[in-house]
C-alpha cells in the first residue's frame, strides 16, 4: 500500500474491493472513519467505526476521490466540521446498501 500519499483532514478516501469502491473520510494522524466490521470481513456488524488507514484499504491502494462540487449543489463543510460530523456517527450499525451507505 502506498503511504506516501499527503491526505489533509475531511478527504474523502476511495479504495477497491473487489466488486466496488469504499469510501472513507480522513481523520488524520493515519486514521480512517468508515462503515466497517468489527474484523474488517464481510458480515453483518458494520458500524462506523475509525480505524487505520491500513485496515481501511486492506493492503491496497487508495487515493482522494474526486467530486464535481457545482453538480451536487450540496453544501460544503470545514474539515473540523467534517470530523465532528463524522465522528458524531462513530458506533453507528444502520448500514443499508441504497439508502445509507
Amino acid at each position: 500500500m502506498n503511504l506516501t500519499k499527503t491526505f489533509r483532514l475531511g478527504d474523502i478516501l476511495v479504495t477497491d474491493r473487489f466488486f466496488y469502491q469504499h469510501y472513507g473520510i480522513y481523520a488524520g494522524n493515519g486514521r480512517v472513519i468508515h462503515y466497517a466490521t468489527k474484523n474488517s470481513g464481510i458480515g453483518y456488524d458494520a458500524r462506523v467505526r475509525e480505524t487505520s488507514l491500513k485496515a481501511f484499504a486492506k493492503d491496497g491502494e487508495c487515493g482522494i476521490a474526486m467530486f464535481d462540487r457545482t453538480y451536487s449543489g450540496l453544501k460544503q463543510f470545514s474539515p473540523d466540521d467534517v470530523i465532528r460530523r463524522a465522528r458524531s456517527r462513530l458506533g453507528e450499525n444502520r448500514y443499508n446498501l441504497l439508502f445509507n451507505n
